[in-house]
């Protein structure tokens, strides 16, 4: 199994806090649309510790003008996205052409083929129809997380 040597844990670690600061800067913030499984919501909130800080990090960030988060509720049943998840970044006119990220378990691979690319950008189109509204999305996200707590409790 791939894994990250213990020397470039600090590298990778200061190169995600830099790509997390453009979300939130003063100037020019990224403008950032995801959909996310139910699934994985749940699941953060089965680590009692780290979990609920990280969604409640994922829903401030959330109220950013400049973000958006959908998330896929189990009921949209199965999906062609299952199998792992993608990017898909695009630019302004001029400035780069569209690209997708595919991530695995073992790593991930860059996407430059346009058609691809534009396979990649459909199915989040199709995922994104399945999901809830970022309203809906916010009140689930509390739903999920009082369940959770009453469970712990």
């Amino acid at each position: 199994m791939h894994m990250t040597k213990p020397e470039e844990i600090d590298k990778f670690v200061a190169a995600r806090m830099r790509r997390q600061s453009r979300l939130t800067d003063d100037e020019a913030p990224l403008n950032f649309s995801t959909v996310v499984s139910e699934a994985a919501f749940r699941r953060a909130l089965g680590d009692s510790e780290a979990g609920p800080a990280q969604l409640r990090h994922v829903v401030e960030l959330a109220q950013q003008p400049n973000v958006t988060l959908h998330m896929l509720p189990f009921a949209a049943g199965l999906h062609p996205s299952m199998a792992g998840s993608f990017t898909v970044l695009t630019f302004d006119p001029g400035v780069a052409l569209p690209f997708g990220y595919e991530e695995y378990l073992v790593g991930g691979h860059v996407v430059e083929d346009q058609d691809a690319v534009q396979r990649l950008a459909d199915l989040w189109k199709l995922l994104r129809s399945q999901a809830l509204t970022s309203d809906e999305c916010g009140l689930a996200v509390g739903a999920v997380t009082r369940v959770r707590i009453r469970c712990l409790t």
